[in-house]
């Protein structure tokens, strides 16, 4: 009976009912994953002693999740990395609605007034400029001014953090870093 319950609570797309079926379904690969849904995304991370095999964990996760096909969800943010190291060593993106697995995605041909000091910041700190943000750089800079109060300096802040400590990343994977950054803190 619990077991219905957990599979009917994961198919409505609650997070802790997905933890916990992942959870069950890892153990013997000594696995553990946690797991946080923000605005219809869900951001899995899965850690190990050894860094988690990318190509079978994100096809075995979005077997699961098409198979659970939670309506709240649209994407499923996957990351990877050791147990107690402070940043994943890989992470996917993985679209429900249309069935694909991506790491990049469309970009959109007019700036973003709202974030221009934000795309100021990492310009400077990259030594190039963004005059045609993405979707998706769009989408994580809105994320991480929600997730710091709509701080304009503390995104900054932590934004030209990663940047330094990882300058040869694309634009999008500061972003995604930064946000994992914090939602790591919350959990």
């Amino acid at each position: 009976m619990l077991q219905k319950s957990i599979l009917k609570l994961a198919k409505q797309g609650h997070p802790k009912a997905i933890a916990v079926l992942v959870n069950y379904s890892l153990v013997s690969h000594n696995i553990k994953a946690k797991v946080q849904l923000r605005e219809g995304c869900l951001h899995l991370l899965l850690e190990s002693a050894q860094v988690p095999n990318q190509k079978a964990l994100v096809a075995f996760i979005r077997k699961g999740m098409m198979s659970l096909s939670p309506e709240s969800i649209k994407t499923v943010k996957i990351y990877g990395r050791n147990f107690g190291a402070d940043s994943p060593v890989w992470y996917q993106i993985i679209e429900l609605r249309n069935n694909v697995a991506s790491t990049t995605l469309p970009t959109l041909s007019e700036p973003i007034p709202s974030l221009q000091p934000l795309q100021d910041c990492i310009a400077k700190q990259k030594k190039k400029t963004v005059s045609s943000p993405s979707r998706a750089l769009k989408k994580l800079a809105e994320e991480l001014l929600e997730l710091v109060n709509f701080d304009q300096k503390k995104a900054e802040k932590l934004l030209r953090e990663v940047v330094f400590q990882y300058p040869n990343k694309s634009l999008e994977w500061c972003f995604e870093m930064a946000i994992y950054k914090l939602l790591q803190n919350r959990l």
